[in-house]
């Protein structure tokens, strides 16, 4: 796949924004920011998997399909995660169809380069092996969420967790995209919209969806939302060196930052700001 590049200054992925400085510009020559755009195929069953990639501002849907053609998503990876878990677990192909359901930056990184940071160990093994624990979790409440849930609670639960990654209320989101997404028809899908529209909870209009509600989405989405949520607390690692990040975010008007109070020696209670989107990912020892 060719890309259009633009070099990384300041990493706007929650892992990459975990790195310690000295990682961070190790890996500085494989990592150049690119622009996803929507419906652009990234993995495919069966094909080699050529880039880890990690969304800054995109969503990015993997989806397992069945020898029918139907397709159910099986996670999603946004900012705080990457595409790509398979090459950390020695394998090339990959076993799942991947598509990008919201156009966005995100950082890809050859497999080459991916496997031989993993391999050196340091703080972007430990991050990529937390992140896998977190990955699969998700997935199997995927498959809980897509046998036992019901449309509409799922349609929330997708709807609060695209506005966690994209940080506003009115995104592009079409038809073709929902029914991948939640594994229906656009009859479906066009039944489900028009229900939340009488209800006040969004617009949508040419393929343009508004959250006009967003706590009443809250209580409808079904339990995997908050079940997911749950295990990322809003606590930084250890071993983070959040200043050299923050010094410079700040400086360029960086718009997601959060304060966070880190317990490590030398800088306990000290405030530090890292780039998040709601809350850091949990970095397991």
């Amino acid at each position: 796949m060719k890309h259009i590049t633009r070099k990384v200054n300041l990493p706007r992925n929650v892992l990459l924004a975990a790195l310690p400085r000295k990682e961070y510009i190790d890996l500085f020559p494989s990592l150049e920011q690119v622009s996803l755009h929507e419906n652009q195929v990234l993995y495919e069953a069966g094909r080699p998997m050529k880039y880890a990639y990690f969304p800054e501002q995109s969503l990015i849907s993997l989806f397992a399909t069945l020898s029918d053609g139907k397709r159910f998503e099986i996670a999603v990876i946004v900012n705080r995660g990457f595409l790509g878990v398979s090459l950390a677990l020695a394998s090339r192909i990959s076993t799942q169809l991947a598509i990008v359901q919201i156009a966005g930056s995100a950082v890809p990184m050859e497999a080459k380069a991916f496997r031989a940071a993993f391999k050196r160990g340091g703080a972007f093994q430990q991050i990529v092996l937390s992140y896998i624990k977190y990955h699969l979790l998700t997935v199997s409440q995927a498959a809980i969420c897509n046998y036992f849930h019901q449309l509409r609670t799922r349609f929330a639960r997708s709807l609060l967790t695209i506005h966690d990654q994209v940080g506003s209320v009115e995104f592009l989101l079409r038809p073709e995209s929902l029914s991948r997404m939640l594994g229906v028809t656009r009859s479906e899908v066009a039944n489900t919209v028009a229900l939340f529209r009488r209800k006040g909870l969004i617009e949508y209009k040419q393929g343009k969806i508004k959250i006009l509600d967003r706590k009443r989405l809250e209580l409808i989405a079904c339990e995997c939302y908050r079940t997911i949520e749950a295990t990322i607390p809003a606590k930084a690692a250890e071993h983070i060196d959040g200043d050299w990040i923050s010094r410079r975010h700040r400086r360029r008007g960086f718009p997601a930052l959060q304060a966070l109070r880190i317990n490590k020696p030398g800088l306990a209670g000290t405030p530090l700001e890292m780039p998040l989107l709601e809350s850091q990912f949990p970095l397991v020892h």
